[in-house]
């Protein structure tokens, strides 16, 4: 599945704001925690969702494309699913100095390493260039030639 973006450190009250900011809502509840997890925003012009999760135990904010992407021609009909997903992840990491990491796996997007390394706040910002090959192909207009 490609594009399950992961952004560490976590820091819950800093990480549900931006979710609320960003009009995700909550969708269940982490028994003794009190937090939500996990939060989703619908992209109705797609008919897609994004899925937002702290990962309490691990420390991340996770994000995921629902449904997810599992052949690179499926990155098309995601932009503004993947655009928001990348936005808000960065906007998140920008506040707490994170690092936001991809996991790729879809032939096309892979590379030598599935995982991989998007942004590093506050040295390393986010750029397009640094996100897998579907989505960079996808934002940047052109139709997908695989």
């Amino acid at each position: 599945m490609c594009c399950h973006v992961r952004v560490t450190p976590l820091l819950p009250k800093t990480a549900l704001l931006i979710l609320r900011i960003a009009l995700f809502k909550p969708v269940g509840r982490e028994r003794g925690t009190g937090y939500a997890v996990p939060w989703e925003r619908e992209i109705p012009e797609e008919n897609t969702a994004i899925s937002a999760r702290l990962m309490l135990t691990e420390g991340t904010l996770e994000f995921h494309l629902l449904p997810g992407v599992s052949l690179y021609a499926h990155h098309f009909a995601k932009r503004i699913t993947a655009s928001l997903c990348f936005e808000v992840a960065a906007k998140y990491a920008e506040r707490v100095d994170g690092t936001i990491t991809q996991m790729s796996n879809v032939e096309g997007c892979r590379g030598d390493d599935p995982k991989r390394l998007l942004a590093c706040y506050p040295d390393m910002p986010l750029t397009f260039e640094r996100i897998c090959a579907g989505f960079r192909e996808t934002l940047g207009g052109a139709s997908p030639t695989t």
